[in-house]
């Protein structure tokens, strides 16, 4: 009860409410350097250039902040960045205190239901990575996305080249490592299912 749902885009409250979702993000886990965490305070010069970031862009309509607030407090945050008639999400942080809530999972449902009938935006994208987070069940589609890597010197490099070669080599490695854990995966839960092995 008495929970609420803001979205800001301009004015000063974009600045109030980032410095309030930096404050979340450093106090929570992220900000843990033991979790290995990605706060942006645990970098002190990645703070002001965030900031001037997020102010500049949401005065050029390229930046919004989703939050909850209750009462004069607030309990969750969610970032967006906007390019034409599309939006990114960049960063999420909530306060812990409210994890038994699912402030996190809350506010990405009623983001996606803002988003939806926001004629200004044609798609959006959730920029999840995991496979396993909430995230994933409530953004199930997937982009196709597509890397460059390019040489900027003049007719390439001996380093440029060496550089691509392990990359693409990396990236197919990983990729086949994954596959072959899904199959495992796949395989050890038929087995299981089948009453063959006991998990």
């Amino acid at each position: 009860a008495g929970i609420e749902h803001v979205a800001l885009m301009c004015g000063p409250e974009i600045a109030e409410a980032f410095r309030a979702f930096l404050e979340i993000e450093a106090v929570g886990w992220k900000g843990k350097q033991e979790y290995k965490g990605w706060a942006i305070r645990l970098d002190p010069k990645l703070e002001p250039f965030a900031t001037e970031m997020i102010e500049g862009l949401a005065r050029a309509g390229c930046a919004s902040i989703e939050g909850l607030r209750h009462g004069g407090r607030w309990i969750a945050f969610s970032i967006w960045l906007r390019s034409g008639s599309r939006a990114f999400g960049w960063k999420m942080a909530y306060d812990e205190a409210f994890t038994s809530f699912g402030p996190g999972r809350h506010l990405s449902e009623l983001v996606m239901a803002t988003f939806v009938f926001d004629p200004a935006l044609a798609d959006f994208d959730s920029c999840n990575g995991s496979e396993t987070s909430f995230h994933a069940a409530i953004w199930p589609e997937r982009l196709e996305l597509v890397d460059m890597i390019i040489d900027a010197r003049r007719g390439g490099s001996l380093s440029g080249t060496l550089f691509m070669i392990v990359e693409l080599a990396y990236r197919r490695g990983r990729g086949w490592l994954k596959a072959a854990r899904d199959t495992v995966r796949l395989a050890t839960a038929a087995a299981a299912a089948l009453g063959y092995i006991n998990l």
